[in-house]
């Protein structure tokens, strides 16, 4: 066995790229005033898990020159749609704690409503990102599209998905609840990472590379 391939290096590997995901996506949204600099920050995040595949990536690896290479440009470009997102987001939670103050069965109705909705945001929203920094060559329109496909046909597996991160989560957190501290979002960007490669590359998933609008 290769020494700098070995598992142990591996996992130690993974858990730098999570705790270096978490760094990179604080920093790019306080950059970013939170409502702005999220999106940007998280397709920075998913270019950090595409292009640093292996223990010799880590080691070559420069995180600063990588954050200002990338990220200025990717606030530039879509602080936009981030901050649009946002205004959706907060709209969202308002209608789940304005629907949360009445009683019976339209209470019901409007807080899964909303949550589903919100939910189904958060998943076109990363897969977005995914897309955007591992496939070249599409316009911005295309990707947001392929998103929302990806995400409205597999909404059911996205949700049998959470359900067992959440799993995930709660163990940890009973266990060695500072690595949550230390390396939880950074463990969702990984998590989410994996997800989306096998429902593009069809792995353990339906075939959902068949999605891929190949002109508009």
């Amino acid at each position: 066995m290769n020494l700098m391939e070995s598992k142990w290096q591996k996992a130690f590997a993974q858990i730098y790229l999570m705790v270096l995901s978490q760094l990179l996506w604080i920093v790019g949204c306080v950059l970013g005033l939170g409502v702005f600099g999220w999106l940007p920050a998280s397709i920075l995040v998913f270019k950090l898990w595409e292009e640093v595949k292996s223990v010799t990536d880590v080691i070559r690896f420069r995180p600063f020159h990588f954050f200002k290479q990338h990220y200025f440009i990717l606030l530039k470009k879509y602080a936009i749609p981030s901050g649009l997102l946002s205004l959706s987001i907060g709209i969202l939670f308002i209608n789940i704690i304005y629907f949360g103050s009445y009683g019976g069965g339209l209470r019901l109705i409007g807080v899964v409503m909303s949550l589903l909705i919100l939910r189904l945001l958060f998943q076109v929203s990363g897969l977005f990102a995914y897309l955007l920094t591992h496939f070249d060559g599409y316009s911005q329109r295309d990707y947001w599209q392929n998103a929302f496909a990806y995400s409205v046909a597999r909404l059911g597996e996205v949700i049998v998905w959470d359900v067992v991160i959440f799993a995930l989560f709660l163990l940890i957190w009973q266990w060695v609840p500072g690595l949550l501290v230390l390396v939880g979002m950074g463990f969702l960007f990984g998590a989410f990472h994996f997800f989306y490669t096998c429902l593009v590359e069809g792995k353990d998933f339906s075939r959902l590379r068949y999605y891929w609008r190949q002109q508009d």
